[in-house]
């Protein structure tokens, strides 16, 4: 009863209806991938891809726990060796990258005006 009775007063305080949603509806939906780049086997593949402006690019770390790093002008996943890693490209040209862990895997985002 004591549980209800509390339960019931922090519900009803002034705040709790703004901290029950908090984070919730306000920002705005993550941009679903245009393209995923598999880290895997020591590389990327494709190492090489193009999206259109605006669209997001999602590197997928599968490479059994080996630390890989995704970082080129802009963007940086830090060094992870699982998961995935998601960035929007918002200007148009070529975009290197490279795993700072394994120097010799590179990629390239090209990102080209909609149309």
């Amino acid at each position: 009863m004591r549980r209800r009775a509390l339960l019931g007063a922090l519900l009803t305080a002034p705040g709790a209806a703004a901290a029950a949603s908090c984070g919730r509806g306000s920002a705005a939906a993550p941009v679903p991938p245009a393209v995923s780049v598999v880290v895997r086997n020591i590389a990327f593949d494709p190492a090489e891809v193009e999206v259109r402006r605006g669209d997001a690019v999602e590197w997928v770390f599968d490479d059994g726990g080996i630390l890989h790093q995704v970082r080129g002008d802009g963007f940086d996943s830090g060094v992870v060796g699982a998961g995935t890693f998601r960035h929007t490209f918002t200007a148009a040209g070529e975009h290197p990258y490279v795993c700072s862990v394994h120097p010799h895997m590179t990629g390239v985002v090209r990102v080209v005006d909609g149309g």
